[in-house]
């Protein structure tokens, strides 16, 4: 408790100041991770934007920042008004969602967010997740968190809805602690509570983020060695060990390998492994009918599930998928490439003050790896995983001592 006190408190009060602008955003990055306490409660968690107008509010940035801002309310009403003129309807509570996400991003101040210690409610995080876990094994289930039971106890979840959310969190915080040298315990404790997630996409992003951001560095040969090397240590895993067992993790990796060759026809891993071209699909498709308009704003905000649910249906005879698992299929289907556009603009304004095309390709291959796992574009959730995608940008880069 003295860790969590010392590290996080001083984050959010001052005594000089009273709350501090850094500490209402991490007041909403804790609280987002909250998601299934929300759920159960009937509440809706877009509520939490309300201590991120806070920030906005008491913080000041640079004039151009506030232009961006304006004008992204303008592009997106006008994109709404297009939707009329079509003839198609769109949500407006998704309007205002998609409006405010992006304002959100593009009036973070990116040296707010490295003051932030994530990684050290990250792993206190993990000891209540654990006391959650015991309870809904041996007691009875908390909440209404959509998890399952693996060598005969339930999957960390801590307050998120289900274990690959948290999963996610964990793997990006640990990516962090071990990028700011964290102390390492925080290293530790972290490691097995996304072991415990055993969210496969936890994972494989973890390893993907650590891959990218040690290796950048070394030369060519040394790449091939490491790749090699790991290569044939998972090969001897999968044969030697998982193949043909009865693991919780061989039917996990053995149902991605599946829908990889094609031999899968249901199941998550068809739909996660789909989603990452469904946007691509979607303009090929759109572009095939004459539908231009289409292609550059999109079904309508909102509309995308509609979409989705007809294509799988179509193409796989699934009747019971309607989201989308990955972030650029999710808004080319909702807004088009202009709201590609979009998006990426108020995630780049953050990270660069001027243009620096080694920290930008480096910040969007970050992005592209986390969409990969997570089709959560717009709303609280995707906010937290945004910021965290950026600290981890902003470590890599920080001891290169990069003029941003």
């Amino acid at each position: 408790m003295d860790v969590f006190y010392s590290s996080i408190v001083p984050t959010i009060f001052s005594k000089r100041k009273g709350v501090e602008p850094k500490g209402l955003l991490l007041i909403f990055m804790v609280l987002s991770t909250f998601s299934a306490i929300f759920s159960f409660f009937g509440i809706n968690s877009n509520v939490l934007y309300c201590f991120l107008f806070m920030y906005i509010f008491i913080n000041k940035l640079q004039a151009r920042r506030y232009i961006f801002s304006i004008a992204i309310t303008f592009i997106i009403t006008l994109i709404a008004l297009s939707y009329l003129h079509l003839g198609k309807e769109y949500y407006l509570n998704s309007y205002f969602l998609i409006i405010l996400t992006l304002l959100v991003v593009s009036l973070t101040k990116v040296e707010d967010l490295d003051k932030i210690n994530i990684v050290g409610f990250a792993a206190y995080s993990v000891f209540i997740a654990f006391g959650i876990s015991i309870i809904s094994t041996y007691f009875q289930p908390l909440l209404e968190i959509r998890t399952n039971a693996v060598l005969g106890f339930d999957r960390l979840t801590f307050f998120f809805e289900e274990p690959s959310h948290y999963g996610i969190f964990l793997a990006l915080s640990l990516v962090l602690s071990i990028l700011n040298e964290r102390k390492k315990t925080y290293s530790i404790i972290l490691s097995i509570g996304l072991l415990f997630t055993w969210s496969l996409s936890g994972f494989i992003l973890f390893i993907l983020l650590f891959f990218i951001t040690k290796v950048r560095t070394y030369s060519l040969l040394k790449i091939f060695i490491f790749s090699f090397v790991l290569l044939i240590l998972s090969h001897f895993i999968w044969t030697s060990i998982l193949f043909g067992s009865d693991l919780w993790i061989f039917h996990k990796i053995n149902s991605l390998l599946l829908a990889i060759s094609g031999e899968a026809t249901d199941g998550s891993a068809l739909a996660r492994l789909t989603s990452a071209t469904l946007g691509g699909s979607y303009l090929i498709q759109a572009y095939q009918e004459t539908r231009h308009a289409d292609m550059f704003f999109g079904e309508g905000f909102g509309n995308g599930e509609s979409w989705v649910f007809q294509y799988f249906f179509v193409s796989f005879g699934l009747t019971n998928v309607f989201q989308v698992n990955n972030i650029f299929s999710s808004i080319i289907i909702n807004t088009g490439l202009v709201g590609v556009v979009l998006y990426l603009c108020s995630y780049f304004i953050v990270i660069s003050k001027k243009f620096n095309f080694k920290r930008l390709s480096m910040s969007l291959l970050i992005l592209f790896m986390l969409s990969m796992f997570s089709g959560y574009a717009y709303g609280n959730l995707a906010l937290l995983f945004l910021y965290q995608s950026i600290m981890i940008v902003n470590s890599i880069f920080k001891s290169e001592k990069v003029n941003v």
